[in-house]
């Protein structure tokens, strides 16, 4: 099963398309965005899993108002994250209302770094008080059960690119393709969007400079998935065009027309190199920027022949890793670790063949029992529906639900015994109240008792 690293996308992840809902962005994300999945780490400072965070929550409150510069003007539906100052982890968030006015709650005593994020791309995200970058934020100290007030932002409006993603025919509008944009001076993400059922995006929230732009894009019905390319039909960061911002001006026609994509194939065996081996995810990671480093894009499972496919490749030089609970994870060429991996080339359009692996068993501890499971959602990025599969070594109790940004709960799926083996679940996008739920970010998190796992899950429709 092949998956698209959105959620690179991901903090990952992220619609700030021109047909998104109201709140239905987010409630706090970036994907990015730990590196995991969701991979791409490009996204970090707007992933913020608070299901996952070790900062335990409090009763301190930080407030303020949000407008436009001329600091009376409200601006509404307008996301604050708070971010640890010294670890930059995501404790808690908050939406501006129709006043501006918004509330982070649940702060424990500690110091933060307030940054604004605008699911709309309408005006340009920046840190309190006033800057764009995390190093020149101010520090908001907050002690337990404490309000701190008047933690106030004034937002001025942003820059956009604005184009179409076409297939490779150039006529073709290619839906659902992500767009990121980068600082091209400091090589981080600045804002995100993905394309319309026509091909048609908006990338917005941009202050006056100079960018690159990345697309990539995963459809699983396309016969031969198109390759990701740096704007324009570049295979690399440093190839790339760049687009110059002047905020709050729009730039248009920057089009896309997409390649076919490479691929690489192999198998994955046991340590005897001939038992198939099942069930071993596997990861294509491609070097970003020196801010970056290397990330993972695209990822595939094996099935019972122990074979693998990963497509969307443009022609250049990657790492390939195989990883399966239970057995140790492995870099090509058997090598332990991302540092002593051989590169694998890929040429679009053509298959590199015979990638493949063979992977040690973990030792454990003697009589030890422990449960097996790996979390999988598919499709995702998903319209309405999406399949969650895992596995179970033993009878056990499991615990599956469903939470926003925010940390809140959103829909309890499984909570009980279940029997060993393979399990599927449907989330229909209904929250516990049987309403839809919005677009957005969204986290599946299950608990045995003895493992936790989390999967962040994107509804784009």
């Amino acid at each position: 099963m092949k998956y698209f690293n959105y959620l690179m996308f991901a903090f990952i992840i992220m619609t700030f398309s021109v047909q998104l809902e109201a709140r239905g962005l987010e409630k706090a994300i970036r994907k990015n965005i730990p590196k995991s999945f969701l991979g791409l780490n490009i996204l970090r400072e707007w992933q913020m899993d608070e299901n996952k965070s070790t900062t335990k929550k409090g009763n301190g409150i930080i407030s303020g108002k949000v407008t436009e510069l001329n600091g009376v003007t409200p601006i509404v539906e307008i996301q604050l994250f708070a971010y640890n100052a010294t670890t930059r982890e995501g404790v808690a968030c908050g939406w501006s209302d129709s006043s501006g006015n918004y509330i982070i709650k649940n702060l424990p005593t500690g110091s933060y770094k307030i940054k604004t994020l605008d699911w709309y791309g309408r005006v340009i995200n920046i840190y309190y008080e006033n800057t764009l970058y995390w190093d020149s934020a101010m520090v908001v100290l907050v002690a337990d059960s404490d309000t701190i007030k008047n933690i106030n932002f004034c937002l001025s409006k942003g820059g956009k690119i604005k184009g179409r993603v076409y297939e490779n025919d150039g006529i073709t509008g290619y839906r659902e393709a992500a767009l990121l944009v980068l600082d091209t001076i400091r090589g981080e993400n600045i804002s995100l969007s993905f394309s319309d059922s026509f091909g048609n995006y908006m990338v917005g929230s941009l202050y006056t400079g100079i960018y690159k732009l990345f697309i990539g894009c995963g459809r699983e019905e396309m016969d031969t998935m198109y390759a990701f390319e740096w704007y324009s039909n570049k295979n690399n960061w440093t190839d790339a065009d760049v687009i110059n911002i002047t905020a709050p001006d729009s730039v248009m026609g920057i089009n896309v027309v997409l390649d076919r994509g490479g691929s690489i194939s192999g198998q994955v065996y046991k340590e005897d190199g001939t038992t198939p081996i099942s069930g071993v995810t596997l990861k294509q990671w491609m070097y970003v920027n020196g801010s970056s480093g290397w990330e993972y894009l695209y990822t595939d499972t094996t099935i019972g022949g122990g074979s693998y496919k990963l497509y969307g490749f443009r022609t250049g030089s990657y790492k390939v890793s195989a990883s399966k609970e239970g057995y140790e994870t492995r870099w090509y060429n058997d090598k332990p670790d991302s540092a002593s991996a051989d590169l694998v080339s890929a040429t679009m359009p053509n298959n590199t063949p015979n990638i493949d692996f063979r992977l040690p068993i973990k030792a454990v501890e003697e009589n030890r029992v422990t449960t097996y499971f790996e979390l999988k959602a598919y499709p995702n990025p998903f319209i309405n529906t999406t399949i969650i599969k895992y596995s179970l070594s033993y009878e056990t109790k499991v615990s599956l639900k469903i939470y926003d940004m925010c940390g809140k709960l959103v829909k309890t799926l499984v909570d009980g015994i279940q029997n060993a083996g393979e399990q599927s679940i449907t989330w229909n996008r209904q929250n516990d109240k049987k309403e839809k739920a919005p677009i957005g970010i969204y986290f599946c998190k299950i608990n045995t008792g003895e493992k936790n796992i989390t999967e962040k899950l994107i509804l784009i429709r």
